[in-house]
């Protein structure tokens, strides 16, 4: 597992922390902010299987942390879908890059060995 592909994971989970505690405070209903928690936890407990999966040799459990990565993307993709017109743009743009990078790291874990 690569080191960057946990930073990537961070960096997201950072940003969409920040889109979260934003779109609190602007009042974005109560439903979509569930759903962009729910995101956050499951990235946040793929980013903590990728690091245990850093000293073992498993390539099942990386498959299965890209199949939680992708169904975070879904989630975000479901925000963004219905919720982007209740959400500044600074908030859309960024769930947006949230979403291409989770969408892109899912599919790149699930196909990938621990040790790369």
């Amino acid at each position: 597992m690569k080191d960057s592909t946990i930073q990537i994971l961070q960096n997201s989970m950072s940003c969409l922390h920040q889109v979260i505690k934003i779109n609190t405070q602007i009042g974005l209903h109560g439903n979509f902010l569930d759903v962009l928690a729910l995101s956050f936890n499951l990235l946040n407990m793929s980013n903590n299987e990728l690091i245990q999966l850093q000293q073992r040799q498993d390539a099942l459990s990386c498959h299965s942390v890209g199949l939680v990565i992708q169904q975070c993307s879904a989630l975000l993709w479901m925000v963004l879908e219905y919720a982007s017109t209740q959400m500044e743009q600074a908030s859309v743009d960024t769930l947006a890059d949230i979403y291409l990078h989770t969408h892109y790291l899912a599919r790149s874990i699930s196909g990938m060995s621990p040790t790369t």
